[in-house]
């Protein structure tokens, strides 16, 4: 009697597992847990040597174009050690690098720095667009484009974008480097 209950609670376990694929290049499953369903998320790998990073990069590819690859990702040397919760993005234009925060890999920052004298304002804007919305993605293009203006006009210094911290150079109505940081 006992291996009976054992055998169909198996069977209702087993068949309370589904399968879901959406369409982005995020794949969810559900998993059976003996306290009920879990959910479990496969994440593709874009770089292996950090998780949250990982995360951050997956987040970045659902909400932007075009994608961020494995080979656009670069693991960060500081002081001639390579320092695995930085990476540097290869941009054609701008320098880019995204650093986890803390140990919790909750809190990240990236860096946009304008490497050229042929970068604009607007490439800088792109690139602060798409940055900002991973760190949160309810945020509207009129939201971010009110505050960049008011950023290039010197009226909100020292004030974030909802929960992004924002700090930057700005010389002579020229944005030479803008950081942001918040929690994911």
């Amino acid at each position: 009697m006992r291996k009976v209950i054992i055998l169909l609670l198996c069977l209702v376990l087993v068949s309370c597992g589904t399968t879901n694929k959406s369409k982005s290049t995020t794949e969810h499953t559900l998993e059976n847990s003996f306290f009920g369903v879990k959910k479990k998320v496969k994440e593709k790998l874009i770089y292996k040597k950090d998780k949250s990073i990982n995360s951050f990069l997956n987040k970045y590819n659902e909400i932007n174009d075009p994608d961020i690859t494995s080979d656009m990702v670069s693991m960060k040397k500081l002081e001639g050690k390579d320092e695995p919760s930085i990476v540097d993005i290869s941009n054609e234009k701008l320098g880019i690098w995204i650093q986890r925060k803390n140990m919790f890999g909750n809190k990240m920052a990236v860096g946009i720095l304008n490497n050229s004298d042929n970068v604009t304002n607007d490439d800088l804007k792109e690139q602060f667009q798409k940055y900002s919305k991973v760190f949160d993605d309810s945020l509207t293009n009129k939201e971010i484009d009110e505050y960049w203006d008011k950023m290039l006009s010197g009226k909100n210094r020292g004030k974030k974008l909802k929960n992004i911290k924002v700090k930057r150079i700005i010389f002579y109505g020229k944005v030479i480097y803008l950081i942001l940081e918040g929690k994911i």
